[in-house]
């Protein structure tokens, strides 16, 4: 959600924040997709990780949740 914002401006704030907290530009993905980002995130982490998804998108929602519960 951009909330006022204008394209690519909240995840250039997020990008900017955590490079300020010390990761670098090679740690961080970007995929503007927030399907392909989900299923991304959800390949890259561990057994025992902890992820928040805040997918806005109702029928990408329904589908990831219907893949997790597959696992």
């Amino acid at each position: 959600m951009r909330r006022g914002r204008s394209a690519g401006q909240v995840p250039a704030l997020i990008e900017q924040a955590l490079r300020d907290s010390g990761l670098s530009t090679s740690q961080l993905q970007q995929l503007a997709d927030e399907h392909a980002a989900a299923r991304a995130l959800l390949a890259w982490a561990g057994s025992g990780d902890v992820l928040v998804l805040p997918i806005h998108t109702a029928s990408i929602r329904m589908a990831l949740a219907a893949m997790l519960s597959q696992r």
